[in-house]
């Protein structure tokens, strides 16, 4: 109760949806272990698309990179190296600074992609459920890195959108499908995690072409 009426009385006192937004996140218990369920199971899953491609080890010509949006408690991090991919260097990011190091990013403003450095992987755990238009942001990452990898919950056939948590948009499993397809190629779709939720979690692995590529 505490979390939404400091949530509430922020939006009523600014009448800013950003401020709204980050008033609630910075008072979000982060200690979950559902998230941190998922992250694990995101790494184990990365791991594997990875090696199917060649890429789950340090011999790379250049730096490779992990920017996580949403980054939270940054559980993904700790997780990286367990995994057997410690040659992925971290890059966190959240709408405010969980640290020094935090790129903070409002993914609801039409320019949040022009703060985005280039990396070789966007994980996105947990997070696109709340924004305005998922959509156009990852289509916006895709011009930033050769993989997107991110979860999503979508709408199942007895839901409602009050149903869901007061997420902002409700895609059904086959418009997160056809979306991710458009994105790019190799689309990996895993729904091995939490098989029995009311809000099944589904994982999507999508390889983003490259555009610089004469042929």
């Amino acid at each position: 109760m505490g979390n939404e009426k400091l949530v509430k009385e922020t939006f009523e006192r600014t009448g800013d949806p950003r401020l709204y937004e980050v008033a609630r996140w910075r008072e979000e218990e982060l200690d979950m272990p559902l998230w941190h369920r998922r992250t694990a199971h995101m790494i184990s899953l990365l791991e594997r698309y990875l090696s199917a491609h060649g890429e789950a080890n340090a011999e790379a010509d250049e730096p490779q990179r992990l920017l996580e949006l949403g980054c939270g408690a940054m559980a993904a991090e700790r997780m990286l190296s367990a995994g057997g991919l410690a040659h992925l260097e971290y890059l966190p990011s959240d709408c405010f600074a969980r640290d020094h190091r935090t790129l903070v990013l409002d993914l609801n403003d039409p320019d949040f992609v022009a703060h985005v450095p280039e990396v070789t992987v966007v994980l996105i755990g947990g997070v696109l459920e709340y924004l305005d238009e998922p959509e156009r942001v990852l289509r916006a990452l895709a011009g930033r890195t050769r993989t997107l990898f991110f979860s999503y919950c979508p709408r199942m056939p007895d839901q409602d959108e009050r149903s869901r948590r007061g997420w902002k948009n409700h895609l059904t499993e086959d418009e997160m499908r056809a979306l991710a397809h458009s994105l790019g190629s190799d689309l990996c779709v895993d729904d091995t995690f939490d098989r029995e939720a009311k809000k099944p979690v589904r994982t999507y692995f999508v390889r983003v072409p490259d555009t610089t590529d004469p042929a």
